[in-house]
C-alpha cells in the first residue's frame, strides 16, 4: 500500500455519469404500486427498440416461443396518473413485463385467448392484430412510443414450486421483512415452494394496514411471499 501521490495512476474515465445514473443495489426492492387505477406512459422509441426478447412458453399444453417487452433498465413505463392517495408516485418509473402470450380470458375450458400485447395494441389503435411473433414486435415498436393509456394495478403473491421458499428472519427489525433463502447451503435445508397462489380477494381486512395491501404474506408453508404487480383492464 501507498499514498495517493505515490500510485502511478492513468487518467482513464471510469464513472461516465451522475448519482442519479447509479443503478439500485442488487438485492434493494422498489415499493410497489398499491392496487387500483393508473395511467401510464410509454418511453421513446430508441427504448423501445432494445427491449425485446423471447420467452418460452406453454400454450394450450405445447411448448411454444413467444415474445415479450422488457420494460426495465432504461426503458421502464412511466406513471402519468395514480389515485389521489398516492399522487406522489406520478412521474415514477413503472418496470414491467408485457407479452403475447395468450391466455384464457374468461371461465370454462373454451374461453376465448388473447395476450396482455394484444390488448395494448387495441387500446392505442394499432390497425390489425399481428398473425406472427416478428410482427408483434414490430407493431409494438411502431404504436406504443410516448403513447399513453390507462389500466389497473392488480396484485398477486405466488409460491413457486420450482424455485427455493424464503422464509423470515427472526431477528430481522426493517420495515421489509430481511429473507433467508433454504437453499441447502450453510446448514439449511433445501425446500422448493409448494405452488399455491394468493389474490387480493384472499386478502381479508385484517391483514391490510391503514387500508393498504401487504407487500409481503406467508404462505400456508411458511414462505414469505413478495406482492407481484401487473397490469389489466387495459384502456385508452
Amino acid at each position: 500500500m501507498g499514498a495517493i501521490k505515490d500510485l502511478k495512476l492513468g487518467k482513464d474515465v471510469i464513472a461516465t455519469g451522475g448519482w442519479e445514473d447509479l443503478p439500485e443495489q442488487i438485492g434493494t426492492r422498489r415499493k410497489p404500486l398499491q392496487p387500483g387505477p393508473y395511467r401510464f406512459t410509454f418511453p421513446v422509441a430508441s427504448k423501445v427498440n432494445e427491449c425485446f426478447d423471447t420467452m418460452e412458453t406453454t400454450i394450450d399444453g405445447k411448448a411454444a416461443v413467444r415474445v415479450v417487452a422488457i420494460h426495465r433498465d432504461g426503458a421502464e413505463l412511466t406513471v402519468e396518473q395514480a389515485p389521489k392517495r398516492y399522487e406522489d408516485r406520478v412521474g415514477e418509473p413503472f418496470p414491467t413485463r408485457i407479452s403475447n402470450a395468450e391466455r384464457k380470458r374468461g371461465k370454462g375450458d373454451d374461453a376465448p385467448k388473447a395476450s396482455d400485447m394484444d390488448y395494448v395494441l387495441l387500446t392505442l389503435q394499432a390497425k390489425s392484430r399481428p398473425q406472427t411473433n416478428r410482427q408483434y414486435l414490430e407493431v409494438y415498436a411502431a404504436t406504443v412510443p410516448e403513447k399513453s393509456f390507462g389500466a389497473d394495478i392488480e396484485w398477486n403473491w405466488g409460491c413457486s414450486d420450482k424455485r427455493n421458499v424464503r422464509v423470515a428472519d427472526p431477528d430481522a427489525t426493517s420495515e421489509f421483512p430481511k429473507t433467508i433463502e433454504l437453499d441447502g447451503q450453510e446448514g439449511r435445508e433445501q425446500r422448493a415452494g409448494c405452488g399455491r397462489r394468493y389474490y387480493q380477494k384472499d386478502i381479508t381486512a385484517d391483514m391490510k394496514t391503514d387500508g393498504e395491501y401487504p407487500r409481503t404474506i406467508d404462505c400456508e408453508c411458511g414462505a414469505v411471499l413478495f406482492a407481484n404487480e401487473n397490469l389489466s383492464n387495459f384502456r385508452k
